[in-house]
């Protein structure tokens, strides 16, 4: 039998379905499978988690800016098997809304667009569609023994990507890597992508068995121009408003300046080429005239070189890692072998971000340079 749920729109919230879940005659075994979790939601279903503790295993994603350490926290102290799964990126996120009991004769399945948040349990309007399985019947005895399994597989299949969460230090860990939240801090203004640290992972990207989409061409850039002076003194400044500029093609090496041997020879820089960019846009020209013109630029000590300085936000992986002032030099030379070959003009300078940069973790994933719409000298860079 199946009956779908509206919550919001319908009286029945996911709370209330949760706790009939739990309620399940000869209860044997319960999954919780979700993108989000915090304190909020944790809370509302607790007493049930710690009342049936054994049979209670949890799939919950992170590096996502909404999964807390405190939501964890709270589900790890209830003593239930307790699985994070990190993509790796921001750009693959894990998430699935799935929850099932097992029963000795019959199996409940949820299946819909609720997390594991106060909002997503009783606040919010989510849908699910609810399947009662008879354990009898051959076809629905399968179906819970096929998403059974491969639940149970996931932190074996996946082993960097899918581990069990054991301790409060592991989790304090995560939180100091970015990759969960802090509630206490986001009760404040926060970034679309998590807060500073300084000590950030490793982790690759996930490899999956479905093939991406093809990128799309990124549009024609507005000519940028100076931020205009507000009207006040004493207004604040604008919020961000990063608007995409470049998309790069997958990293390499010579990129991120990771060495490719004995003796290589690093840069310390990146072109800025074609990239992804549409046809009509001429890369030697774009980032001097047109991404990077409200710049201030000199002369360097090379005479065919201007250079300017601007701060970039980094985002590595989702996780932000703080504020960079980066130089950029620019070749101006349009009679140049390199020129006439429709070679990059433009470079970016690691400088202090370069040790965050030389990461083989950040090898085949993208490079995004935002800038901001409110103020032409202020940028994004995020590589995920």
């Amino acid at each position: 039998m199946k009956k779908f749920i509206l919550q919001g729109f319908a009286p029945t919230a996911h709370l209330s379905v949760l706790e009939e879940l739990f309620a399940l005659p000869g209860l044997v075994r319960v999954y919780l499978c979700v993108a989000f979790a915090n304190t909020g939601g944790v809370a509302l279903i607790q007493g049930l988690l710690h009342k049936h503790a054994k049979k209670v295993v949890a799939y919950i994603g992170i590096r996502n800016s909404v999964t807390t350490r405190e939501g964890l926290s709270l589900l790890l102290n209830t003593g239930i098997d307790l699985y994070a799964v990190d993509t790796g990126s921001i750009s693959t996120v894990f998430h699935p809304k799935l929850y099932m009991a097992r029963g000795d004769k019959a199996a409940t399945l949820v299946v819909g667009s609720a997390n594991l948040t106060r909002g997503g349990l009783n606040r919010n309007i989510e849908a699910s569609v609810i399947t009662e399985l008879n354990l009898a019947v051959k076809e629905d005895a399968n179906l819970t023994g096929e998403i059974e399994q491969q639940l149970d597989d996931l932190p074996a299949a996946y082993p960097n990507h899918v581990f069990r969460i054991i301790s409060a230090a592991q989790l304090n860990k995560l939180q100091k890597q970015g990759r969960l939240l802090d509630e206490a801090a986001a009760a404040g203004a926060r970034s679309v992508t998590g807060f500073a640290v300084t000590d950030p992972d490793d982790i690759a990207r996930i490899k999956l068995k479905v093939k991406s989409l093809p990128k799309q061409v990124i549009p024609t850039s507005v000519k940028a121009k100076a931020a205009p002076l507000p009207t006040q003194t004493s207004a604040p400044p604008l919020a961000a408003n990063y608007q995409l500029v470049w998309e790069s093609k997958p990293l390499s090496k010579s990129d991120l300046n990771i060495p490719q041997g004995a003796g290589t020879n690093l840069k310390g820089s990146m072109s800025l080429d074609k990239g992804l960019l549409s046809d009509e846009i001429d890369h030697r020209h774009y980032f001097r005239d047109d991404v990077f013109a409200a710049l201030v630029w000199t002369k360097s000590n090379i005479k065919t070189v201007d250079e300017a300085h601007a701060a970039f936000e980094f985002v590595l992986r989702g996780v932000l890692i703080g504020t960079f002032t980066l130089r950029i030099a620019h070749t101006i030379s349009v009679t140049s072998k390199t020129y006439m070959q429709h070679n990059a003009m433009t470079r970016l300078n690691w400088g202090d971000i370069k040790p965050y940069i030389q990461s083989t973790s950040l090898l085949e994933r993208t490079l995004r340079l935002f800038r901001d719409a409110n103020d032409a000298k202020r940028f994004r860079i995020l590589i995920d």
